[in-house]
């Protein structure tokens, strides 16, 4: 494993390269603190949280997953989740990942991807990504950074087209041609914990089609991609076809000022759609009013207010029902 070490430095010493990405790599970033709040717990997976972590990218002993073939090859990066408490299955609705890519790259697209796994480790390598479960090509352009020197990297959003549902643990990550070139390198930012440890919940995969922990493979690396997962409750859409009222969660979850949640409403009838502060204070409505039977997108828009952590009220059919969402300036 040492060997896969020193080649994961060599890798981070190219220079004459093409753009500023590739030649930032002979330095070192400072890690910087991130200005958002996480809702984890809620409706988000993280094993980062911005409240406590700082992020960082380029540093061999500091973090900074770095994709696309340079000295070595490799074609992925997933974390690994346990399905949140008291959950049997969830559906996957968003995928975010701080990452940056090259100015110019010659790649034009990449993959977010879903396996079945588990955390933790088997014979000292771990288990990690499995059967696929979901596949979704991204165009490249989806990475809108493109300058390594400007921290904090925000996220990249990747809303699922087809939410997919996982009923036990699950690896998720990008994914990308074998065909990558020096042009399309692209870093993921991780958290500053770096070396030192065992961390059961981030992988890679070689260019010879197996998994690797990234622990075991870059001698006890133990940071977590910068990487989270907006996802609802599997059961919601059976429980509004049996007569209640469902809502999935909102996503993006971080978001930045817009999101959307879906309500399903066994019968026609008054809703109420309430976004409330920390201190219970009402700060924007996104519904009052008579809506049909059957299945509703709701927009949130938060872009006048200040970051933080919100309460979204949802209020239908009898029930009432209360969601977090985190806005990110």
């Amino acid at each position: 494993m040492k060997l896969r070490y020193a080649l994961f430095a060599l890798g981070l010493l190219i220079t004459g390269a093409p753009d500023a990405l590739a030649q930032g790599k002979t330095s070192t970033i400072a890690s910087a603190a991130v200005p958002e709040a996480a809702a984890l717990g809620g409706s988000t997976l993280s094993h980062v949280d911005p409240n406590t972590d700082s992020q960082i990218v380029y540093t061999v002993t500091g973090g900074g997953y770095v994709w696309g073939t340079n000295t070595y090859g490799d074609s992925g990066k997933y974390s690994c989740f346990n399905l949140p408490d008291g959950m049997s299955s969830i559906t996957v609705e968003q995928v975010d990942i701080h990452m940056i890519r090259s100015a110019s790259p010659t790649m034009t697209s990449y993959d977010i991807v879903l396996y079945s796994g588990t955390p933790g480790y088997d014979g000292g390598l771990g288990t990690g990504p499995g059967t696929e479960i979901y596949r979704e090509s991204f165009d490249i352009t989806t990475v809108t950074n493109t300058d390594p020197n400007a921290l904090p990297i925000e996220a990249t959003n990747h809303p699922l087209t087809t939410a997919p549902t996982v009923d036990g643990p699950f690896c998720v990550g990008p994914e990308w041609s074998a065909g990558a070139g020096l042009n399309d390198l692209t870093a993921l930012g991780t958290d500053d914990r770096g070396l030192g440890g065992d961390n059961p919940n981030q992988w890679e995969r070689w260019d010879n089609g197996a998994f690797y922990n990234m622990s075991q493979a870059w001698t006890a690396f133990s940071a977590d991609m910068w990487l989270s997962v907006s996802y609802a409750s599997a059961t919601a859409a059976e429980e509004g076809a049996d007569g209640e009222l469902a809502v999935t969660a909102a996503y993006p979850n971080p978001s930045a000022g817009r999101a959307e949640m879906t309500l399903t409403l066994p019968a026609a009838g008054d809703v109420s759609v309430v976004l409330y502060d920390l201190l219970g204070r009402e700060v924007g409505t996104a519904h009052e009013g008579l809506l049909p039977a059957g299945t509703h997108p709701i927009q949130l828009d938060a872009r006048t207010l200040r970051a933080g952590t919100y309460l979204v009220h949802v209020s239908a059919a009898g029930r009432s029902e209360t969601q977090p969402l985190t806005i990110v300036r």
